[in-house]
Order: structure tokens, then C-alpha cells, then sequence
């Protein structure tokens, strides 16, 4: 007679892993023209147009407004 061993499966549990490629995060760090910059880049890459620009739409933000630009453009 043959021993025959029995195994047993892990238990398998529910995971949700978060991917998000475009996705921009502001470090506490980073300076208000920086989190700009990285806010129009992440905007081109999810397909906004220029006119978008959150900035143009509060006065005295002309900086601001350019540094998305500028992030928005790549540069």
C-alpha cells in the first residue's frame, strides 16, 4: 500500500494593489510653483486641454499659471 499525502491550498485573501501612473503628489517639501509645474504636466498626461488651467480663474496667480504652463508644455 502506497502513502499518499495530502496537501493543503493556502487560503487565498482579497488584495486591491493601486496603480496609478499619472497620478502627481505633492511632497510637503515642494514649493507652491512646484506643485504647479507638476500639476499641469499631470494634466497634459491625462489629456486636458491648455485652456484648463486652474490658475487663469483666481486673480494675482500669474506665476502660478505660468509655472502649469510651463509643466503643461514639458519644460
Amino acid at each position: 500500500m502506497k502513502m499518499m499525502q495530502r496537501f493543503t491550498k493556502p487560503a487565498q485573501s482579497m488584495g486591491i494593489a493601486f496603480a496609478v501612473p499619472h497620478a502627481f503628489i505633492p511632497t510637503p517639501g515642494m514649493t507652491l510653483l512646484e506643485i504647479a509645474r507638476g500639476k499641469g504636466a499631470e494634466a497634459k498626461s491625462l489629456g486636458h486641454l491648455i485652456s484648463e488651467n486652474p490658475h487663469t480663474l483666481v486673480p494675482n496667480e500669474d506665476q502660478l499659471s505660468a509655472e502649469w504652463v510651463k509643466g503643461y508644455n514639458g519644460g
